[in-house]
């Protein structure tokens, strides 16, 4: 008897924790070819990714086995930012309307993850003496969090992200890798 109360309590417990862990509905998609802009604040990346990031160079020692040269400066910092939303809104929006005769099912993917768009504005990276600053949005592709830039306001440019969340936020890592899978990441810490 008690056997059948614990195991009836158990299944309550799992159902009302079904209900929690699921809650609230997912963003949907937009049209494809059209950036749909949500807010999601169950997406780790989205939520987690703003600020300035510093490379961590023995993590990345670790991940790319290779040591980054000596003193090597890399930094990235997400900032929200309509003027470049805007401009990443406007090139992306033609770009697909430029490529709807063409069969390519990079293209196609690239427009279906674009119908979900959880972050974008501003990246200003540091590499070396090197400063940059693009356009950016954050979408899933294929499965992965992904950054799609806008360099010198006429190229795409694309790389995988990861983020681990430190619950206090200081501790988080980033982890940016290249636009295949077959590339190795650098690792990130947040900049203090």
């Amino acid at each position: 008897m008690l056997t059948r109360i614990v195991a009836a309590l158990c299944l309550v417990a799992l159902t009302a924790g079904a209900g929690i862990i699921f809650a609230g509905d997912p963003p949907k998609p937009g049209e494809p070819g059209k950036l749909n802009f949500v807010t999601d604040e169950e997406n780790v990346v989205a939520s987690e990714i703003w600020g300035a990031w510093e490379l961590d160079a023995e993590l990345t020692t670790r991940l790319t086995q290779r040591a980054p040269r000596e003193g090597e400066v890399l930094t990235f910092d997400f900032k929200k930012s309509d003027k470049h939303t805007a401009l990443m809104t406007r090139f992306l929006e033609k770009f697909f309307a430029s490529g709807e005769k063409k069969a390519d099912a990079r293209l196609d993917e690239l427009k279906r993850a674009c119908t979900l768009v959880y972050a974008s504005g501003e990246l200003a990276v540091k590499q070396g003496e090197r400063a940059e600053s693009f356009a950016f949005i954050l979408v899933n592709y294929r499965g992965n969090p992904y950054v799609i830039i806008l360099e010198n306001e006429d190229d795409l440019e694309s790389f995988s992200v990861m983020l681990a969340r430190d619950l206090k936020g200081d501790g988080d890592l980033l982890f940016v890798g290249g636009d295949y899978n077959n590339q190795s990441f650098t690792a990130l810490k947040r900049k203090k």
